[in-house]
């Protein structure tokens, strides 16, 4: 659930930053985060034997990343 909430959050920026044609910042959060979700999915998955709940964990890992990632991003990079 709480993945969610970060992808919503995730989304609403990244549809601002494509109303003020800034397109990067969003492509690169995004494969960020699909490098810590396929690391994850290892992790939890294979290493640890969680099953489901690991991929649940996995999902949220990434989730968070991403919108941390953009929100960083957007903070220390972008001039309004």
């Amino acid at each position: 659930m709480p993945a969610c909430w970060a992808d919503s959050q995730f989304d609403a920026t990244r549809k601002f930053l494509a109303s003020l044609n800034y397109g990067k910042q969003p492509i690169i959060a995004q494969l960020i985060g699909l490098i810590v979700h396929i690391l994850s999915c290892g992790l939890f998955i294979f290493y640890l034997k969680f099953g489901v709940i690991g991929v649940a964990l996995a999902t949220n890992a990434s989730s968070f990343t991403s919108m941390i990632v953009l929100d960083n991003l957007v903070a220390h990079n972008l001039q309004f």
